[in-house]
């Protein structure tokens, strides 16, 4: 019995350890975009991620043209950084000091993983809270909580046609 005991236990120990290299090769996918000769790197744990990042300059090229107009050395304000993109074109393309607000604790992480990534540490500082017209706290209210979700709000839960959609987590949050 004992001898079957710990064979069990060895296949356990052998199991949980691949199991952890194999959500950590998942977890640290990479993908990187390059535009304007500026090569960027992002993690992507999910489809969503990568669509993030395949479709950097074509998803929204107004903002892009927007950040490539800042003066050298400015500072951008990021309203809902999500994962980073626009944060890290900003501070890359016009080495602009850049303030990443982002209230999601989904995306924090991988904000952070990504301004690391790119060598951006002192250059992106990361403010963790939603923005509003009210001090205190709110109740915010995230319609899609993965890692690269969106359209979260600490209003009414509306989706990108303005029409409401459901709110899959809340918790209360400064802003």
């Amino acid at each position: 019995m004992q001898f079957f005991s710990k064979l069990l236990f060895r296949i356990n120990n052998k199991f949980g350890v691949l199991h952890q290299k194999l959500l950590n090769k998942f977890l640290n996918r990479r993908c990187e975009v390059n535009h304007n000769n500026i090569t960027m790197c992002f993690f992507v744990p999910n489809a969503l991620n990568k669509y993030r990042v395949k479709t950097f300059a074509s998803k929204e090229p107004e903002t892009l043209t927007w950040i490539e107009g800042f003066s050298e050395n400015s500072v951008f304000w990021d309203i809902g950084a999500n994962i980073g993109l626009y944060s890290i074109y900003a501070a890359k393309c016009n080495h602009l000091q850049v303030c990443a607000f982002e209230p999601s604790v989904f995306n924090l992480e991988l904000l952070a993983k990504n301004i690391h990534n790119n060598n951006l540490s002192e250059k992106i500082k990361i403010f963790p809270l939603a923005l509003s017209d009210h001090s205190g706290f709110n109740l915010f209210k995230m319609n899609n909580p993965v890692w690269g979700g969106a359209l979260s709000t600490l209003v009414e839960s509306n989706d990108q046609q303005g029409k409401f959609s459901d709110t899959t987590l809340k918790y209360i949050f400064p802003g």
